[in-house]
């Protein structure tokens, strides 16, 4: 089967309903897979990193709200609730237009749909600032041994920090520079095609088109190649080396050229025209069926 790629359980299932109802069939494989990061910090008291990263605003704008909202909350649910509302307001409206544009944007009028598009980028970016900043927030109550619900005394006065840097913005690098690495286990889904009813499919969802682009490039490649395989043989019988001399090919036109090269899977390509019917594959020879 075409192997189509890796993701996350919620991608594999969108894009394994976008498959279905496009008559393709898909097999998924789940595995374990861990992510690798690598970044720099500097860690100390507010205080002290105030001499020495140039620009804090952004996180002490966050410890703002934090000291704001921590005295009237109970609960981290009712945290999280009154820091990101505290922070934007708007996020929320942000949110569910997003969501509309993307899920349903029937729904929406013309007027709505071109407002959202012109202002998407910077509501996602702003959604996204606002979900590390909460992040930020709860690492230094951790850090701090704040718990929601208990007095907050003096403790966040002159917390202690861990504010993450580029070590190319310090000449010499601060003696508190440190480089972490973190390993993130989580469930992977592969995704794996039959590439015979890639022939037969529909049309797939402008949608799908649009927010996997390369997955819909990967698939007309694919169908492009098992039509070209199965409409342009020369002969009812051929040997394995001239069936992957069909497995390249090339279209030239005015603006360019298009190759595709599946010479080196030709054998794999071959036992998959041998399932569907289209040829009979015995040792080295071929016979076509149609």
């Amino acid at each position: 089967m075409f192997y189509l790629g890796e993701y996350n359980e919620a991608e594999a299932k969108e894009i394994r309903r976008f498959l279905d109802e496009a008559g393709i069939r898909v097999e998924q494989r789940p595995s374990i897979d861990v992510d690798a990061g690598e970044n720099y910090s500097l860690a100390g008291r507010l205080s002290q990193l105030k001499e020495i990263i140039k620009d804090l605003g952004r996180y002490e704008r966050s410890l703002a709200v934090l000291k704001s909202v921590f005295p009237r909350s109970k609960t981290d649910e009712e945290f999280s609730e009154l820091f990101m509302n505290e922070l934007d307001s708007s996020w929320v409206d942000k949110k569910k237009k997003l969501l509309a544009l993307q899920e349903d944007s029937e729904s929406l009028t013309e007027e709505e749909r071109d407002l959202i598009k012109e202002n998407s980028k910077k509501w996602t970016a702003d959604i996204i600032q606002s979900v590390h900043s909460i992040s930020f927030a709860k690492t230094v109550l951790e850090t701090n041994g704040v718990k929601i619900g208990e007095s907050i005394g003096d403790k966040l006065d002159d917390p202690f920090l861990s504010i993450p840097v580029d070590p190319d913005d310090y000449d010499p690098e601060p003696e508190n520079l440190k480089r972490n690495f973190r390993f993130n286990f989580f469930r992977a889904m592969g995704i794996y095609i039959d590439e015979l009813t890639v022939l037969q499919a529909g049309d797939l969802d402008e949608k799908f088109q649009d927010k996997y682009s390369e997955e819909f490039q990967k698939l007309r490649i694919l169908g492009y190649m098992m039509e070209e395989l199965v409409q342009s043989h020369p002969s009812q019988k051929m040997d394995i080396e001239e069936f992957a001399d069909l497995c390249f090919i090339k279209r030239e036109n005015k603006n360019g050229c298009l190759f595709i090269d599946g010479s080196s899977v030709a054998e794999e390509l071959a036992k998959v025209l041998e399932r569907g019917g289209v040829l009979k594959v015995k040792g080295k020879s071929l016979k076509w069926r149609i």
